[in-house]
């Protein structure tokens, strides 16, 4: 049954829940009013409806009517919260991207020697990846297009982008001055690791090997980064 359109509901660390109090806070600021908040958690819900069929359908197979069966909302109630079924997607990756962030943040920041903190960091993200289906299946194979034709969510990618560069090249700066890596440019090492992330990930991603599991890949890109900038002279 459809609601009313007017009311309604050392080792590696894992994602925080959901707080982006902007799109997908379940509570809110105190100073909001009780119809406020309720609308929050209806926004709430229809994410979190449409992360489920995003599981099963890619993004652009998706309808708002598909939206209204799964979430139990109005087709008119859908679109009075969100006015295009596109600002939907770009709410669910903003969020996906600031869930990854945090989790590269809190595992390399954690402490540990360098090379430990890069495989928590790797076994997280990859478990991430493995468990997040509607993120793996229904958003990537379009979101470099969507990105294209939506300037907000272009501009979260090249943020997370500049973020996680910075990240692995502060941790890979760090590798050259203990002396664990040959000396090199830190940005050389860095895009290394970088493509052999892309390259074990892609196909996954883009559920060309829907059973490959990411996680058992993360000690041999980090075995590999260390024996190829090794110093000269040591046991590799």
């Amino acid at each position: 049954m459809t609601r009313s359109s007017d009311m309604r509901g050392n080792t590696p660390q894992q994602a925080p829940p959901r707080q982006d109090c902007g799109s997908r806070s379940q509570g809110g600021p105190a100073h909001l009013s009780r119809k406020e908040r309720e609308i929050q958690r209806h926004r709430l819900e229809l994410l979190e409806a449409a992360e489920k069929l995003l599981a099963r359908k890619r993004f652009h197979e998706i309808t708002v009517q598909d939206i209204a069966l799964e979430s139990e909302f109005s087709v008119g109630y859908i679109y009075k919260l969100y006015p295009h079924k596109d600002d939907i997607l770009a709410v669910l990756i903003r969020d996906k991207l600031s869930q990854l962030r945090s989790l590269i943040d809190r595992n390399l920041e954690a402490p540990g020697a360098w090379d430990e903190r890069i495989l928590n960091m790797l076994t997280a993200a990859f478990t991430w990846l493995d468990e997040t289906p509607a993120y793996r299946s229904g958003v990537t194979p379009d979101l470099n297009l969507f990105a294209r034709t939506h300037p907000g969510v272009a501009a979260d990618l090249a943020g997370f982008l500049e973020f996680f560069r910075g990240r692995i090249q502060l941790l890979f700066s760090e590798g050259l001055r203990l002396g664990h890596l040959a000396e090199d440019e830190p940005g050389t090492i860095a895009r290394t690791f970088r493509a052999l992330m892309s390259g074990f990930s892609e196909d996954r991603l883009l559920e060309q090997s829907p059973e490959e599991n990411l996680t058992k890949h993360a000690p041999l890109i980090v075995r590999v980064i260390k024996r190829a900038f090794a110093p000269e002279g040591s046991d590799r």
